[in-house]
């Protein structure tokens, strides 16, 4: 993600969202000096809407290759 899109969802830290077959998604997350698992559906539905955030505004692979060849260079 370019700085330059300037967009804050997901800068609370890193989590991760696990979908399974047959049960509700879960999200775990993991501080220095903790770790939770999210079971609840709305804090839940909170995560997918910071991932749904995140992926409208990401570059794609070609826009990705071309930044960091920029970079790079």
């Amino acid at each position: 993600m370019p700085t330059s899109r300037r967009h804050t969802a997901g800068l609370a830290g890193s989590f991760t969202f696990m979908r399974f077959t047959g049960i509700p998604p879960v999200v775990f997350v993991e501080t220095e000096n903790s770790s939770l698992f999210v079971e609840d559906k709305a804090p839940v539905t909170g995560y997918r809407t910071v991932l749904d955030s995140l992926a409208s505004v990401a570059l794609d692979e070609e826009q990705s290759r071309e930044l960091i060849s920029t970079i790079a260079t």
